[in-house]
């Protein structure tokens, strides 16, 4: 960041954020250069900006919607219905109701399906539905635990063999576990997992799936011991899987969260020093 600018906008303003779109946009090339397979979500929570949100929708981003506020927001920044995933827990039936025209719906639990079988019904239509999904195994490859977040893999698999809801088409899979990791032979591990999760669950499914949302996980450094990811050597591992699951499965688009990535780094917060003191 160019302390000139800095020193300008301090002339007027005691505090302020100062974003950089320039290293917003170096991000994102390196992200789109070194996974071409995947299609990237910007996880709106990070920084809802508008300006931040328009320099990297246009750049081909969709968004991770965590809020029926998030689906709002994106869709007034002009993403399509097709380019928005809200995928936070606890979504009511007026949630739904709202946001579904707007976004693409990612069911937390089961009886989020069954609320958007309601939306659905009433409105009489079929609605496409994604599962997140708490696979049989944690990060990086431990065994499978309880969670706040998803669907349980075997519960998943229940409803994909015998979804009872005439309503509910179940199109597409969300799996995350992680977030602001820098251990990328973990996150490989990681990335691994979710492809045999999806195809367990394929293998169930009676039609293939839209898309495979693989979260986000990566992180970025904070303090001086932390060493940056190395995205390059990642995605080599994370590419030559991806394209194994695409041969099997051409019509499943894949998705990657790009969590805190993209915009972590491209910004600071200046303030003043309004005073000093010596005590003692």
């Amino acid at each position: 960041m160019k302390t000139d600018i800095i020193k300008k906008y301090a002339e007027t303003h005691d505090s302020f954020y100062l974003y950089d779109e320039a290293v917003i946009e170096e991000n994102i090339e390196e992200l789109q250069r070194s996974y071409p397979h995947a299609t990237f979500l910007y996880s709106v929570k990070c920084n809802p900006n508008k300006d931040v949100l328009n320099a990297i929708f246009s750049r081909g981003f969709g968004a991770d919607a965590a809020s029926a506020g998030e689906v709002k927001l994106a869709a007034e920044a002009g993403l399509s219905k097709d380019c928005i995933y809200y995928s936070a827990p606890g979504k009511t039936l007026a949630d739904i109701k709202n946001t579904m025209d707007e976004a693409v719906l990612i069911a937390d639990s089961l009886r989020e399906v069954a609320r958007m079988q309601q939306a659905a019904e009433e409105k009489g239509i079929v609605l496409n539905v994604g599962l997140r999904v708490n696979p049989l195994f944690s990060y990086p490859d431990g065994e499978p635990m309880p969670a706040k977040f998803g669907i349980d893999e075997e519960d998943a698999a229940e409803l994909l063999k015998s979804n009872p809801y005439s309503n509910v088409r179940i199109n597409g899979l969300h799996i995350h576990l992680r977030s602001q990791s820098l251990d990328g032979e973990g996150l490989a591990a990681y990335y691994k997992g979710i492809f045999a999760a999806a195809e367990r669950l394929q293998a169930v499914s009676p039609t293939e799936f839209d898309y495979l949302n693989m979260g986000s996980g990566m992180g970025i450094p904070y303090g001086p011991d932390d060493e940056a990811l190395d995205i390059p050597k990642l995605a080599t591992v994370v590419c030559e899987e991806a394209a194994l699951f695409m041969a099997r499965h051409p019509q499943t688009k894949i998705l990657m969260e790009t969590g805190r990535y993209v915009t972590g780094h491209a910004g600071v917060y200046v303030t003043k020093v309004v005073d000093k003191k010596t005590s003692r």
